[in-house]
């Protein structure tokens, strides 16, 4: 249980639902979500958007960016409407990262976490595409010798990228473009069999 809070919730982690044949939107996820705030004020998000954290936003690791999503707490029922602007968060168990007025509207800020349920509610016009994140280094070293494996294991559209979060810098590797979860899904039950942390992340 989360301080100041006497509700039992049960929580699923990562418990994701699908409908394919559905023309509304039809994205579900349940688990915790956390929020970040005034050390991330004014610094680029990775869609290249200046974070606001009086904004309605938010991240997420794989839903495409401008993505527009419901926020249910599930200790008071509060719900808040956010926009996919970032990637994160990179916590076990964690499946959305707030801005600090999203958290505000559902009473999340004195706890810093809570069990929420996610809705898509309207998913942005464009056509989306899918790569891997297989990992996030602060060694350089360490990253490359992924990517090399990477290479050797057939994936030769594997990249490093330098990337800035928060104050720290870190060596992201990935593996991609693919035009199709599909295809994505299908890289990943083998880069997967090597890293296991790896994940499709959509844009």
């Amino acid at each position: 249980m989360f301080p100041s809070c006497s509700k039992k919730v049960s929580i699923n982690y990562h418990q994701n639902f699908y409908n394919s044949n559905s023309k509304s939107p039809s994205y579900y996820q349940k688990g915790i979500a956390s929020w970040y705030g005034p050390n991330f004020h004014g610094k680029k998000c990775a869609s290249g958007e200046t974070y606001n954290m009086y904004a309605y936003t938010a991240a997420h690791k794989t839903l495409p960016f401008n993505t527009l999503v419901e926020v249910t707490n599930l200790y008071n029922n509060k719900k808040v409407i956010v926009r996919i602007n970032d990637r994160g968060p990179f916590k076990k168990n964690r499946i959305i990262d707030l801005s600090y007025a999203a958290a505000k509207k559902i009473n999340m800020l004195g706890p810093g976490t809570a069990p929420v349920v996610l809705k898509e509610i309207k998913a942005p016009t464009t056509k989306k595409y899918y790569y891997i994140q297989v990992g996030s280094f602060e060694s350089k070293i360490n990253a490359y010798r992924t990517y090399f494996s990477l290479k050797k294991m057939g994936f030769y559209h594997a990249e490093v990228n330098k990337v800035k979060v928060g104050n720290k810098q870190f060596w992201r590797v990935t593996s991609g473009i693919y035009h199709s979860r599909e295809r994505a899904k299908n890289a990943l039950s083998k880069i997967g069999a090597r890293y296991p942390n790896a994940f499709i992340v959509a844009r």
